[in-house]
């Protein structure tokens, strides 16, 4: 049986010479969604790239992954049971990323904040309640070949009060730590035929009263 489980249009446009806009809309069996729809500001003192509005949070590797470009039939169980599910850890807010020079390697950290809902992880309860996601990602060529893509995250946020039986527990708040590392072989000349992409991540969740 052929089923389509989610089709996807972008909008995208360069605004003036200092911003650019992306919008990513999803059709899919529930109806329309917005995946993702931010600006991006190129040129800011720093060398600071910052993108704002509705973005995935840089929260490892798969995360960032649209559903059509995603190598798996399925997000990976850790995605959909401590990530949101489908729709992964994304939320309203702002990014800020910069390259961090040195002499060995492509090194970049990201720091986001978000409104603090994110569907399944963050719900906020008070006009505070705000989320909070970190990432350093490492990037080096072994050879003409292969290279290696490392990184390690971090997220917090705060979850509603609820009632455990028949006591109200109040406030918790979560804690999401992470690992992700990547490794590619292909090579140049025979790139069609042969290549390998090897990729793991760890997640741990902790959730705090």
């Amino acid at each position: 049986m052929l089923a389509i489980p989610e089709s996807e249009v972008s909008f995208q446009a360069i605004v003036d010479p200092y911003a650019r806009a992306d919008f990513f809309l999803s059709f899919g069996e529930t109806g329309v969604d917005l995946e993702e729809g931010y600006a991006t500001f190129t040129s800011l003192p720093g060398g600071l790239l910052t993108r704002v509005g509705k973005v995935r949070a840089a929260f490892g590797k798969v995360n960032m992954f649209h559903t059509h470009v995603s190598p798996w039939a399925d997000r990976p169980l850790v995605t959909v049971n401590l990530l949101g599910g489908e729709e992964g850890l994304s939320d309203a807010g702002v990014s800020v990323a910069r390259l961090i020079p040195n002499p060995w390697l492509f090194l970049e950290a990201t720091g986001q904040i978000f409104r603090g809902d994110s569907e399944g992880v963050f719900a906020s309860s008070q006009p505070g309640d705000l989320s909070y996601v970190a990432h350093l990602r490492g990037y080096q060529d072994l050879s003409e070949s292969t290279n290696i893509d490392l990184g390690v995250s971090y997220s917090h946020g705060h979850n509603a009060a609820g009632i455990v039986n028949g006591t109200d527990v109040g406030r918790f708040s979560t804690e999401l730590y992470g690992i992700d590392g990547t490794v590619r072989w292909r090579p140049l000349r025979r790139s069609i035929y042969h290549s390998f992409i090897g990729r793991t991540e760890l997640i741990w969740s902790r959730r705090e009263q």
